[in-house]
């Protein structure tokens, strides 16, 4: 299973919409202690951490999201399928320099497990 791998756009709690085809560096680790399965269907939850800069004339402007996605997955035609994705504690933020670095930093343990860079 490759939880990102159907996954492109997701609303986060504050309404904020995050498109990860668009993503420059995107991590993840899966929660085992979160997720449930069965032989026909899973409740993933993971902890992902995503950024991308915006082309903007001037300085230049980093936006992430960080927290923890919930995705249902079911077996159909004997192949698992990603039925429903949920945000939870999933917060986007627009990043200054010094912030961005502090961004990474919490990243980098994520990037350890499944890292997808452009």
């Amino acid at each position: 299973m490759r939880p990102t791998s159907a996954l492109k756009k997701l609303k986060a709690p504050d309404g904020t919409e995050w498109d990860f085809s668009g993503d420059s560096e995107r991590c993840f680790a899966v929660n085992n202690d979160e997720t449930k399965a069965t032989a026909s269907s899973a409740d993933v939850t993971v902890t992902v951490a995503s950024w991308r800069e915006l082309k903007i004339p001037g300085k230049p402007v980093i936006i992430s999201i960080f927290g923890k996605l919930r995705l249902q997955y079911k077996i159909d035609g004997g192949k698992w399928v990603l039925e429903n994705v949920e945000a939870k504690e999933l917060i986007y933020n627009p990043l200054e320099t010094e912030q961005f670095e502090k961004f990474v930093d919490i990243q980098m343990p994520l990037c350890k497990y499944y890292r997808h860079t452009k």
